[in-house]
């Protein structure tokens, strides 16, 4: 990357499992979390009850991404109307953002979670698409 851009990159660490590393011994539930503990088994079981294979959609706006309120429910609620169903991370302190109601409506067609294991995620047959909001900082010299 440094050859490319004059920057270093950051996380998240990646087991090779998920490289395509074939060892049978190596663990790809490496425990590796900034910010709280992956409600790893929650997630997984809810991924593997979908029936359809590659029909979820995952959102996640990282650990630092700040969400305007008006935006939060923008995005809930065209969650709730695409008709899709989907697995959304909102952290613990942006969970006050949701609609009123939100969770409760969307619980037959989606699940949000405070934090998931999100190279499981992805690598999930039932994920289909994903949407991902990232912070980079890049130090110019």
């Amino acid at each position: 990357m440094a050859s490319v851009l004059p920057s270093k990159t950051i996380g998240p660490t990646i087991p090779t499992v998920y490289l395509g590393s074939r060892e049978e011994e190596e663990n790809k539930h490496y425990g590796f979390a900034i910010c709280n503990t992956p409600q790893r088994e929650a997630c997984c079981k809810w991924l593997d009850a979908q029936e359809a294979p590659a029909s979820v959609v995952y959102v996640s706006f990282g650990s630092v991404a700040d969400v305007s309120g008006e935006q939060m429910e923008e995005l809930a609620w065209g969650l709730a109307a695409s008709g899709k169903v989907f697995l959304w991370v909102v952290r613990e302190s942006e969970e006050g953002k949701l609609p009123e109601g939100f969770v409760a409506e969307a619980a037959g067609k989606g699940l949000v979670v405070r934090w998931c294991a999100q190279l499981e995620v992805l690598a999930h047959p039932a994920l289909n698409d994903f949407i991902l909001f990232r912070v980079f900082i890049i130090n110019r010299p």
